[in-house]
């Protein structure tokens, strides 16, 4: 929960992925581990979540090789991104 390896990203969050890889353990390692209720995901959590992996999926790397690739053969960066009925219109261009 230090939040040394992401410094931009708010430490709410870092608390939220830290419970959500708890919770991923089964019961007897918990137990074991001794990581009480205090670990257990919060609907805020789940939230919070939910919407950094949307805003996640929404952000387009141009320096990721799928995107260098589609940019190579003359296609947008985003192409595989767009619908399969955007995609025949442009390969179609």
């Amino acid at each position: 929960q230090s939040g040394r390896a992401a410094p931009c990203v708010p430490r709410f969050l870092h608390r939220a992925i830290a419970r959500a890889s708890v919770s991923l353990l089964p019961d007897h390692i918990r137990r074991k581990l001794e990581l009480g209720s205090r670990y257990d995901l919060t609907r805020f959590d789940r939230t919070a979540l939910r919407l950094a992996g949307r805003l996640a999926d929404r952000h387009v790397d141009r320096a990721a090789p799928h995107c260098q690739a589609s940019v190579r053969l003359g296609l947008p960066h985003d192409f595989l991104f767009k619908s399969p009925a955007e995609q025949q219109r442009l390969l179609a261009a």
